[in-house]
């Protein structure tokens, strides 16, 4: 209690100070003048614990917070202050049973410190390691910070002050966010997931990922393959200091690398990793992705994954349509990608019900004619922007034409699944992270460059090789499902999606007279 107190004193005062002040000083000694979208993002710093963790989601939730304020709030990857090195090896000590400097020859400053976490480099056996340590006490202080932003939740809801529909899906990611994070062998099964996909591929000249060290493996310590090569947070932070930019393009020009070919490449991987292998790297701030020698990239920190639940072929074509204009083949991917997640909310009975399979199928060619006519605007829009060099990063970004597209989904009483709204928003972190690396970056022939590689025709068969994988996560679903509830209680749930898409149905159709025409016959 003691605890909550001293957290709400703190972050009273926090919000004082950065709401008060015009002028910040910085590590230089010069001062800044703070706008809004800085205000912000000091805030969230200075707070720390899951706060800071909350500022970071918050940065990659486009949907949420306007875009200037988003590109603030990513310097949260690079502005966590180290701890003390005697209290991290004190909790390596405590896991592992032994001090660190028993197996390791350790750098004495951390290569990097998150906001839970610091990684040290060190030798074992010849080889170079990373060595990741839990900062101590942060199970404590996240229970305190998540009680007070629910009770933070609780007392603006009722007033409208946020968007709190939307806010309570930020507050319930972090939750479960933090649950992965926070156990670090989560992260080395991950991770091992993520390396063997990349071996199965043939893709190790290209996709880079670090090696676990199994032995070393605990809920707060992991051990893994230091990878060489320079952060997209390093680059980045080059950006705003001359000196620093001069000496990263010397490492660049040592790598042989063109910064252009990488950005394509992280989206071109991504998609590969979603479509085809269905896991992915959900977590893809600039501090966990790389460029290395010879055009290689490489992804750290698998404590955050996405699964592909949804079977994704029709959506796939949508993007596909998307990016090569083809307008009609979009729409169809889009609407029969939602078709197929209706036909497995109603189950197998109601889809045998042939009234019901009938509204439903001519519900679903009304909503193609339609998408058909409202998808050219948008996706014309996209690739008119995306290619625009002259226009400002905030224009460009995909997440504008993303975002309607999602909106015209729900417009239309759909919805997209979280996985996919997950990876979009993976993509589009992305995207924003691209296009301030590379003036040259165009997600439209990003993504070309993937279906080159990996050709629509042939995503099917590619999946075939992680049907057992699949089919391994969708059966735990349902021994999870079958131990929660009973085959009767499943009817009623099929009966209630049933009858609210009926509703959603008949609601389309007042607002619509070509698709009320169609379905009175059906009364």
């Amino acid at each position: 209690m003691f605890l909550i107190f001293g957290r709400i004193w703190m972050i009273f005062r926090f919000a004082i100070k950065n709401g008060l002040y015009s002028y910040r000083a910085t590590t230089s000694g010069s001062h800044i003048r703070l706008s809004p979208p800085l205000r912000l993002r000091y805030f969230f710093e200075d707070c720390g614990g899951v706060f800071f963790k909350l500022g970071q989601i918050l940065a990659m939730r486009f949907d949420v917070l306007p875009i200037t304020y988003a590109v603030a709030l990513n310097e949260l990857f690079d502005k966590v202050s180290p701890i003390p090195n005697e209290l991290m090896f004190e909790v390596f000590k405590d896991e592992i049973g032994a001090g660190i400097d028993t197996y390791f020859d350790i750098g004495k400053k951390p290569i990097a410190s998150a906001s839970f976490a610091q990684v040290y480099r060190g030798r074992f056996r010849g080889e170079d390691v990373a060595i990741k340590i839990q900062k101590p006490n942060v199970e404590k202080y996240i229970k305190a910070d998540l009680a007070l932003l629910r009770g933070l939740f609780t007392v603006l809801k009722p007033f409208g002050i946020l968007n709190v529909v939307k806010l309570e899906e930020v507050i319930n990611q972090l939750k479960e966010w933090l649950v992965d994070e926070l156990d670090y062998r989560r992260e080395a099964h991950n991770t091992a997931i993520i390396y063997s996909h990349i071996s199965q591929h043939s893709l190790e000249e290209q996709i880079i990922v670090p090696r676990m060290y199994e032995t070393f493996t605990q809920r707060r310590v992991l051990v893994q393959t230091y990878v060489p090569g320079l952060t997209l947070s390093q680059i980045l932070r080059g950006d705003q200091n001359t000196l620093e930019q001069k000496n990263i393009e010397k490492i660049l020009l040592s790598f042989k690398s063109d910064i252009h070919i990488a950005t394509n490449l992280f989206i071109r991987d991504l998609m590969r990793q979603y479509f085809v292998d269905g896991f992915f790297q959900a977590d893809p701030h600039p501090g966990n992705l790389m460029i290395l020698p010879g055009n290689k990239i490489g992804f750290l920190d698998f404590g955050i994954v996405g699964k592909s639940v949804s079977t994704t072929n029709y959506f796939c074509e949508f993007i596909y349509g998307a990016a090569n204009l083809e307008y009609k083949k979009a729409a169809h991917g889009l609407v029969q990608f939602a078709a197929e997640r209706v036909h497995s909310e109603l189950g197998q009975e109601n889809i045998g019900d042939k009234k019901m399979r009938d509204i439903l199928e001519e519900t679903l060619t009304f909503l193609e004619r339609q998408f058909e006519r409202e998808l050219p605007s948008i996706i014309g829009n996209w690739h008119f922007s995306t290619g625009d060099t002259s226009l400002d990063i905030n224009k460009r970004s995909s997440s504008i034409a993303f975002f309607k597209i999602v909106r015209l989904v729900e417009k239309y009483g759909l919805r997209l699944p979280s996985d996919v709204i997950a990876f979009i928003r993976t993509l589009l972190i992305v995207d924003m992270v691209c296009l301030r690396l590379s003036p040259k970056f165009n997600m439209v022939k990003a993504i070309h460059s993937f279906f080159d590689v990996f050709p629509l025709a042939s995503i099917t068969a590619l999946k075939t090789s992680h049907t057992h994988e699949l089919h391994t996560l969708q059966t735990l679903q349902s021994l999870q499902e079958d131990s929660l509830e009973s085959t009767m209680i499943r009817k009623e749930q099929h009966l209630l999606a049933k009858e609210k898409l009926m509703d959603r149905i008949y609601a389309l159709a007042e607002r619509n007279p070509e698709l009320y025409t169609t379905l009175k016959r059906y009364k």
